[in-house]
């Protein structure tokens, strides 16, 4: 009796993650929009190398990431990173930081990975997984599929967190925000790679 209740909540537990799993895909897909405001934070060794606050605006596939002076926008085709600082923008065919800053591409990422996930269920869900690349992911998520926390162990000793501040859904967005306007940067050196 005892190992038949065992074995039962075992496989309660195994369904209830992979229905939450399931769940926070979904939330993701069916969203359009969203505005984070957000803390990210590298360590070494424990230590905080670099600590920078940001915020996300995404949009139907499209986004734009400003950290401090650096902003990043994809326009659904290209990626452009403009650092201010230097007068240069960088244009690119992807943006590693967007596959587990921005839901909508972790939420990707994670069913793709859906096979190698470990699930724990508490007050803040965990979803942990390690990628191709051997960098285990720890994400937190409450009950109502906000990202809480994302953690990148790139190393024994190098991290990144990302701590998600605020979120808000289904907001009017100028769709301006995702437009990268040439003009706009005259006199920056931009750099197509």
């Amino acid at each position: 009796m005892i190992n038949y209740l065992s074995y039962l909540i075992f496989f309660y537990c195994i369904i209830f993650s992979q229905n939450f799993v399931d769940s926070f895909i979904n939330h993701y897909e069916k969203t359009d929009n969203y505005f984070i405001e957000f803390e990210y934070v590298s360590k070494n060794n424990n230590e905080i190398i670099f600590k920078n606050k940001g915020e996300l605006i995404y949009s139907n596939n499209k986004y734009r990431i400003t950290i401090d002076d650096v902003v990043f926008i994809f326009d659904g085709n290209k990626h452009y990173n403009i650092i201010k600082e230097n007068m240069e923008v960088n244009v690119l065919k992807s943006n590693e930081l967007s596959n587990y800053l921005i839901p909508s591409n972790l939420s990707k990422v994670i069913e793709r990975n859906k096979n190698n996930l470990k699930v724990s269920l508490n007050e803040i869900v965990i979803i942990s997984y390690v990628d191709n690349n051997d960098y285990e992911y720890k994400i937190e998520i409450d009950k109502n599929y906000n990202i809480v926390r994302i953690d990148q162990e790139l190393s024994n000793t190098y991290s990144n967190s990302i701590f998600f501040n605020k979120t808000l859904f289904n907001q009017d967005l100028d769709i301006n925000l995702f437009i990268f306007n040439k003009s706009d940067y005259d006199g920056y050196y931009i750099n197509e790679l």
